[in-house]
């Protein structure tokens, strides 16, 4: 989820962070962890109001990657699906720059 790049982007004197994610357990560590920040449950792949948080962003760091999932769906879902949704939001409100990490894992369940 990135929590390590929250340290590290708070160190450098970054403010206003938002964390978008739709996995409730790492969302509650990052809340215990990093009070300070904007935390948001939200699943990348559906629109919904975390859509606004794009608005006036400086930068976009995607983190989202799908692993150990045995059918093709999830993988379509939450890397192809929710990665076009983001562009598009990036597009929209001319977001002048984005990092983009995924999984190196190609085949992770057989």
């Amino acid at each position: 989820m990135g929590q390590n790049l929250i340290a590290h982007l708070k160190r450098q004197g970054w403010q206003n962070l938002v964390v978008l994610d739709k996995h409730t357990a790492n969302l509650q560590v990052l809340r215990r962890l990093h009070p300070d920040i904007t935390v948001v449950e939200a699943d990348l792949a559906e629109p919904g109001p975390w859509e606004q948080h794009f608005e006036g962003a400086a930068a976009v760091v995607m983190l989202q990657a799908q692993i150990g999932d045995p059918e093709p769906g999830p993988f379509v879902r939450n890397n192809i699906t929710s990665t076009e949704r983001i562009l598009a939001l990036i597009k929209r409100y001319n977001v002048p720059y984005t990092v983009h990490i995924s999984s190196s894992v190609v085949k992770s369940v057989l």
